[in-house]
């Protein structure tokens, strides 16, 4: 499933919180669904991650590390540093508010006109597993993101942090995962090979069919060999 971006014309629609499942009569034209997803929609997911990174890295899939008590989603090492990332299944209309001041700024999420900042990372699966990612002393950066599937966004929309965890969709997400890094993609799989043998529960840990001896990755879900 490709997460192209769509948007749909409609003069006729006034009302933005009218907007309508893909499907049926376009949405308001200053919105957009970004992306519209099938119930497949974590397989989906995976397979933009490996799709759209391959040749920068190395991606994990349900990651739970010694230490933590829940599962991360998606764990991403590439030259711009490691992604953790926790998937949101969320309907409705996100926007950017932030209710604070000039000198102390409070950037919240609201969905279809509420704050629901409270749903960035409920659980603590972030933050637990950024502790666990720290403690291991790598010494590169960690970005920790919440990616918002079947979510309905403003054109003029970009990702945004709230309690410092990216807001993001998954094509903003791989577009900032690609962004210019300092890490060696040989480094890469070197850190998630030894996050992977630091996890609890793997799956997931088919080699892509580009890479190198599945041993030399210890089962990390290649996207890449160094040159």
């Amino acid at each position: 499933m490709s997460f192209r971006l769509r948007h749909h014309e409609n003069s006729a629609a006034t009302d933005p919180a009218s907007i309508p499942v893909l499907g049926d009569d376009p949405p308001h034209p200053t919105w957009l669904r970004r992306p519209v997803l099938s119930r497949q929609a974590d397989r989906d997911l995976r397979g933009h991650l490996e799709r759209e990174l391959r040749g920068l890295g190395a991606v994990l899939h349900d990651v739970r590390l010694t230490g933590t008590m829940h599962t991360l989603d998606h764990l991403v090492v590439a030259p711009s540093g490691i992604w953790l990332i926790d998937v949101m299944h969320i309907n409705g209309r996100i926007t950017k508010r932030d209710v604070g001041t000039r000198s102390e700024p409070d950037v919240r999420l609201f969905l279809d006109g509420n704050d629901r900042s409270e749903l960035v990372d409920e659980l603590g699966i972030l933050r637990q597993t950024r502790h666990a990612i720290d403690a291991m002393k790598f010494g590169v950066e960690v970005q920790t993101a919440t990616c918002l599937v079947d979510a309905t966004w403003p054109m003029s929309a970009r990702p945004f942090r709230v309690k410092n965890h990216w807001i993001v969709w998954p094509r903003s997400l791989t577009d900032k995962i690609r962004s210019s890094g300092l890490i060696p993609i040989r480094t890469a799989h070197d850190i998630a090979d030894e996050i992977a043998q630091r996890r609890t529960i793997a799956t997931d840990t088919t080699v892509s069919k580009d890479a190198t001896d599945p041993a030399d990755l210890g089962g990390v879900d290649a996207l890449a060999v160094a040159n």
